[in-house]
């Protein structure tokens, strides 16, 4: 789950919005992609698995200008 809250003030011919986000509110240890990697050893195939988790949680700071 995310979170973003923004602040718009609107002028004559142009706008602000500055807003804060906040990425993987719960941080959670979500799956980004999976690595495979397969050995062959005397007649028989092995497969790795290895997941790739998400970064947890990440806040960030912007600003929108519309002219």
């Amino acid at each position: 789950m995310d979170l973003s809250i923004t602040y718009e003030k609107n002028y004559a011919t142009w706008s602000i919005a500055p807003y804060l986000q906040i990425i993987n509110i719960g941080n959670r240890k979500n799956t980004w992609f999976i690595n495979y990697s397969q050995d062959f050893k005397d007649g028989i195939i092995t497969q790795k698995i290895e997941k790739v988790n998400m970064l947890p949680l990440l806040p960030s700071l912007g600003v929108t200008i519309k002219f």
